[in-house]
């Protein structure tokens, strides 16, 4: 972890820790800091329902109708987007952001306005 853990960044961490991105060490001091406070523990909780929600939804490629693949395949290919952008200006990647920004293209005139 290149910073230390403290309330005002936990959220960033729960949300990788969900994910299953962070290296164990680090997931262990996400776990330890959540046992400690109870604010940052349902911050915790709730990233960890979220994420087994979401992966109660998703649906086999083969179960999908075309325009579902297409949806799917646009929102990777945002995200990778988002990612590149980020490292590329050296910038550190935020989960809030990235989410953030795929829900604001999410959300852009159906007409075809590119997403920028």
């Amino acid at each position: 972890m290149v910073e230390e853990l403290h309330c005002s960044n936990f959220e960033d961490r729960a949300i990788l820790y969900a994910a299953g991105e962070l290296i164990e060490e680090d997931g262990a001091t996400v776990e330890v800091h959540a046992q400690q406070c109870p604010s940052c523990a349902a911050v915790l909780a709730r990233e960890i329902s979220l994420r087994k929600a979401l992966a109660a939804r998703v649906q086999p490629a083969h179960t999908l109708d075309h325009s579902e693949l297409l949806l799917a395949r646009c929102r990777s290919e945002l995200f990778e987007a988002l990612v590149s952008n980020a490292m590329a200006v050296g910038g550190r990647l935020s989960p809030r952001i990235c989410i953030s920004s795929w829900l604001e293209c999410r959300h852009a005139d159906p007409r075809g306005s590119p997403c920028r």
